[in-house]
């Protein structure tokens, strides 16, 4: 039977994926290996402190030394990034972070630990803006939330390999010092992938010739669209072709763009993203502790953190062309109640079998969060200055990171259950506030800072 008119061939569909998003590669391979070490760490870091000698309450203060250090660099290298080249902040970030991340095989005492957790958090904070400003500025408007669900699926796929690795090198004879070299070697290699492929100069920075509107469209999402189906709460028009994105040399200001970096996008945005970050920062300091005191091998702490990374890979481009096409304040709403009652079943759980299953409910509704709120900052980013906006929205993350690792570990010294209580209040309260923050209206637009006064 002869093919079907339309249908492109494998080799023509990669070839059309290299031209779409060929110019975020870079930073997408780099993810990939960069993850693919941190996910090794995940499972080990807590079992490899505590057997150490150092108590929880210390851990959560060493697992918070990385997000203090994030939390001071991100904004000020987010800025330097957008005002000289990314290039040394990608490369940097990543040496000294692999350096950092190999060093407590040597140094195992709890001041060292904190230390290098420290510096290991600055080089991040060093990396993760240029990384992310690389992704806004070689995209275009209407595609940077499925650009973002890209580069979570690749960050993902790091993920999902990392704590098999990780944990299975350490039960098989490498200990707990294996995920620590391979980390460090891994990050380096990306350092190397990153000095390789990007390019010399600065950066250039896309300018969008349209401007997208917060408020609802009256209009149907897209042509096909029956009449009367429910508008993107924030509409992207149609991103021009390749051929016609122009790509400045120096910033160019998009028309309707933020004037500022206070606006309800933007801070609605990251209000969430310190709610869910407490999530994150209590599962790094008590998730392989409270699996093992179900009951769990360490094996099965590994593959709980695959059964996380493999949904969220999966999903996540496909939520990010939906969060392109619908807005994301649906899917940050919905994605945000789910990994809540989720957490709420951690909370109650005697074994290790029902936790282990919620596990993958909760990495989907990830899937579709984080790409709506990458899609709202993006939305809230004036002009030049998506590097600082990301910083911004970075370390607020971070400050929600820090709280969360001091409370959560020392909540679990009063019950296994604490911990996942005080994340679900927490990120339940700041969704609620976020989303009545961007849905709101603004007394006048230009005020606002969305649209010029």
């Amino acid at each position: 039977m002869p093919e079907r008119s339309g249908r492109r061939s494998p080799i023509e569909a990669t070839r059309a994926w290299l031209d779409r998003w060929g110019p975020m590669l870079p930073i997408l391979v780099a993810e990939l290996i960069i993850l693919l070490g941190f996910g090794a760490l995940l499972p080990v870091l807590p079992l490899y402190v505590v057997e150490h000698g150092i108590d929880v309450p210390t851990l959560g203060l060493i697992a918070a030394a990385w997000s203090i250090a994030k939390l001071i660099a991100e904004p000020i290298f987010g800025y330097l990034a957008d005002h000289t080249s990314r290039k040394p902040f990608l490369i940097g970030g990543a040496v000294v972070l692999g350096i950092a991340t190999m060093l407590p095989v040597v140094f195992t005492s709890a001041a060292a630990m904190f230390v290098l957790r420290f510096i290991s958090g600055a080089a991040a904070g060093a990396y993760d803006p240029a990384a992310r400003g690389v992704i806004v500025d070689s995209t275009p408007e209407g595609e940077r939330g499925e650009a973002f669900g890209i580069y979570a699926a690749f960050q993902m796929g790091g993920f999902v390999l990392g704590p098999v690795i990780g944990a299975f090198g350490a039960a098989m004879g490498g200990g707990y010092t294996f995920p620590f070299l391979l980390t460090g070697v891994l990050t380096i290699v990306a350092a190397i992938v990153l000095a390789i492929t990007l390019p010399g100069q600065p950066e250039p920075h896309l300018a969008s010739t349209t401007a997208p509107d917060l408020a609802p469209s009256t209009a149907p999402t897209s042509p096909t669209d029956p009449p009367g189906a429910t508008p993107p709460i924030l509409p992207i028009p149609e991103p021009p072709p390749a051929a016609a994105i122009v790509l400045p040399a120096t910033h160019e200001v998009r028309p309707g763009a933020p004037r500022s970096l206070r606006n309800r996008a933007l801070l609605g945005a990251v209000v969430i993203h310190f709610g869910f970050s407490l999530a994150f920062g209590t599962y790094e300091v008590v998730w392989s502790l409270f699996l093992e005191s179900l009951g769990a091998s360490l094996e099965w702490i590994g593959l709980s953190f695959v059964l996380f990374g493999l949904p969220m890979m999966l999903v996540s481009p496909f939520a990010g062309r939906l969060v392109d096409r619908h807005g994301p304040l649906r899917f940050a709403a919905v994605g945000g109640v789910v990994i809540c009652l989720s957490g709420a079943v951690y909370a109650v759980s005697t074994e290790p079998v029902v936790p282990t299953l919620v596990v993958p409910a909760e990495a989907i509704a990830e899937g579709f969060l984080m790409p709506a709120l990458y899609a709202l900052v993006a939305f809230g980013s004036p002009s030049g200055r998506s590097s600082t906006a990301q910083g911004i929205f970075g370390a607020v993350g971070t400050i929600g990171l820090i709280v969360a690792t001091i409370v959560a570990a020392w909540l679990w010294e009063l019950g296994r259950g604490w911990p996942f209580v005080f994340f679900v209040v927490g990120a339940l309260a700041c969704l609620v506030i976020g989303l009545a923050i961007v849905a709101s209206r603004p007394r006048t637009a230009a005020s606002d800072g969305l649209v010029p006064a």
